[in-house]
């Protein structure tokens, strides 16, 4: 991946980020829902504050936002991409920097290669 930092200059990407499109300001309305949600991810069972999100040029998303807590994001859908929370965990990850500390990214389901 390679980004370079400039406003209005062009990205290149290997993911599904659409970034070789310039940046550009707009604008964009959001929406609160004024009830908490239920929502059961892999993580777990959550209450979620939903917020939809509209911007300028059509496009449309939804987040489910942990309603306690740290507030992590739980699921969002936008366009035709969506991620769910599979797992967390609260460490001090500033302290697992010494030898065999990589064994803590397998336990996230992360390689260690």
């Amino acid at each position: 991946m390679t980004i370079n930092s400039s406003l209005g200059k062009s990205f290149a990407s290997d993911g599904g980020l659409n970034v070789r499109a310039p940046l550009a300001w707009t604008t964009a309305t959001i929406e609160r829902h004024d009830e908490p949600e239920p929502l059961e991810v892999p993580a777990g069972s959550f209450d979620t504050i939903v917020y939809d999100v509209t911007v300028a040029d059509g496009r449309t998303g939804r987040f489910h936002i942990e309603s306690d807590y740290p507030h992590r994001i739980v699921r969002y859908d936008w366009g035709d991409e969506s991620a769910e929370l599979l797992g967390s965990e609260r460490m001090a990850y500033w302290r697992l920097h010494g030898e065999g500390d990589e064994s803590r990214l397998e336990g996230m389901g992360l390689s260690v290669d």
